[in-house]
């Protein structure tokens, strides 16, 4: 079953890859694990940055009418003082999401393969052969001349293509849903960088009118140890927050507590082999500090299919050909992710949160900086560096 281009992965990033290929004129087709309603553990949100992404590959029309409108982000310091950032926000089931995405690129020709598993991979100097296990324990091979791996963070998939050893995750995120017999009145993202979740946050974000996605993040240390456990920091953050306590005795959950590895700050397993390229999760495509990374697993798979489809122009599929593509990414990428991760790191200090959401809250020019970091427009060492905490939050200058 030849194909031009296979791409393994169905979600954010391998379908970016997919759509903007297939716009481009390749013969695509899209490996998907899952079922045409495969979930993934998520907080949900749908930031600019993937408002930006879905535009680009020409599927915002078809995707704008499973979102879910929000109103603003709310963060929340360790004191309990909060601030409220605006924003082209929403929320969509990842199920919902992934698969609206999956159907936008079947639309663009993309030959979308449910229940897919690669479970081989053999090389050759001319083409890539992958062997898929369906449904039904058949087997079905794919040739193709290219393949672009989107598997996410899945250690199991990362050394099946790349040979070695996957990286230790950066992160763990649990979450689940619950329902409610009536409106719950929350109209904005709720993120918590309290306490009992430090070093990492948990949320409350709105699917629905009657509906919460409610889950808590972990980073790990500069070793790769957790600190804590990120089950602990779920059932401890929920006990004890007054407020979500209260909104929780009426709710029922939907879905049992999930979780799922996190890889992020661009940081993981290598990139570039002869005919074959990695984006998404699997290189670290998720933000540290704010742990989103729907948007830039997208922007990863759009800077992926670009540079596959310079090396088809040029004739050279060898990892020579394509070793322009980790320059692609740090080029594009690199300082928006470190800058991340520097803010990660003061957010350790919860005076500094605590200093921030009071400063903010009262603050117009500070809330427009936050609101400016959300849609990518300045990066987090305006206020998270020594700079900006003198500058901003003490001087307010």
């Amino acid at each position: 079953m030849p194909h031009q281009i296979v791409v393994v992965g169905g979600g954010p990033a391998g379908t970016a890859a997919a759509a903007w290929l297939a716009r481009h004129g390749y013969d695509v087709a899209l490996l998907e694990k899952g079922g045409a309603d495969r979930d993934k553990v998520c907080g949900d949100a749908i930031l600019p940055d993937t408002v930006n992404a879905l535009d680009e590959i020409g599927v915002w029309p078809e995707i704008r009418p499973h979102l879910y409108g929000i109103k603003s982000l709310r963060a929340y310091s360790p004191g309990g003082y909060s601030t409220d950032i605006g924003g082209r926000i929403y929320t969509c089931k990842r199920a919902v999401f992934d698969a609206a995405l999956r159907r936008a690129c079947a639309g663009q020709g993309v030959a979308v393969v449910h229940g897919a598993e690669v479970v081989a991979i053999d090389r050759a100097a001319d083409k890539i052969v992958l062997t898929a296990r369906m449904p039904d324990g058949e087997t079905r091979r794919y040739e193709t001349a290219f393949c672009i791996v989107a598997t996410g963070a899945s250690p199991k998939a990362i050394e099946l293509f790349t040979g070695g050893k996957a990286p230790k995750p950066s992160a763990f995120a649990v979450r689940r849903y619950v329902s409610f017999p009536r409106p719950h009145g929350i109209d904005h993202l709720k993120i918590w960088y309290s306490k009992e979740a430090s070093p990492g946050y948990a949320w409350a974000f709105p699917m629905s009118d009657t509906e919460l996605n409610v889950g808590a993040g972990v980073f790990a240390d500069a070793n790769g140890e957790m600190r804590k456990n990120v089950n602990a920091i779920f059932r401890e953050f929920f006990a004890n927050n007054r407020e979500m306590k209260a909104l929780l005795a009426d709710a029922t959950a939907e879905t049992r507590l999930a979780g799922s590895p996190i890889r992020a700050s661009l940081r993981g397993c290598e990139r570039v082999f002869d005919r074959m390229l990695l984006c998404g999760e699997a290189i670290g495509s998720t933000y540290a500090m704010s742990g989103e990374g729907i948007g830039k697993a997208m922007e990863t798979g759009i800077i992926a299919a670009r540079r596959v489809d310079a090396a088809f122009a040029a004739g050279d599929l060898s990892s020579r050909g394509l070793a322009a593509y980790a320059d692609d990414l740090e080029r594009g990428l690199r300082a928006k992710f470190d800058n991340y991760e520097r803010g990660q790191k003061w957010m350790r200090f919860g005076f500094v949160l605590d200093i921030l959401a009071r400063v903010a809250s009262s603050d117009a020019r500070v809330r427009s900086i936050l609101e400016d970091m959300l849609e990518e427009k300045k990066d987090p060492t305006e206020i998270f560096s020594f700079r900006g905490i003198v500058r901003r939050l003490l001087l307010r200058v």
